[in-house]
């Protein structure tokens, strides 16, 4: 397959190759992590709870990440994911496994698909909100995903 970035999973995406990646990038940190063409395995579901679970507000631009919240945001990234896949995915509709099983990861997700409901994060008082990006479904907490967006 062409024009198909690194996988996220791969040994080959460390935390250099994540600056690299990140620092020629001004687009929304969310945008970046969905597009399969910079870092491939990452879906919409995935990117917004790893973006909450790293505290950081998907409309940030890529390179503004800071080196700690880049090595925070790899580490997260692999955390999420290796579990989505221990769990077979996520069936939040009519998604099924090769062998016709839902996935069991949608109980785990601590912001998407939670729009208007209180976070999850102890002793946030936020409310999970609901935009888009790119024309797709974004949930965030605003006090826990703090808008810092320029470098």
């Amino acid at each position: 397959m062409t024009n198909v970035g690194v996988d996220a999973l791969s040994p080959e995406m460390d935390e250099r190759a994540l600056e690299e990646l990140l620092q020629s990038h001004q687009i929304a940190i969310k945008q970046f992590l969905l597009n399969q063409k910079y870092l491939a395995g990452i879906g919409n579901i995935y990117a917004s709870e790893i973006l909450f679970r790293s505290r950081i507000h998907p409309d940030r631009p890529a390179n503004s990440l800071t080196a700690a919240e880049q090595h925070k945001l790899l580490r997260v990234m692999r955390k999420v994911l290796e579990e989505a896949i221990a769990y077979r995915g996520t069936t939040v509709s009519d998604y099924r496994t090769g062998e016709g099983r839902t996935g069991g990861y949608q109980r785990s997700l601590r912001v998407y698909g939670r729009a208007g409901r209180r976070c999850k994060r102890r002793g946030c008082p936020g409310t999970i909100v609901r935009t888009t990006h790119a024309g797709r479904s974004t949930y965030f907490c605003p006090q826990c995903q703090k808008a810092e967006l320029t470098k």
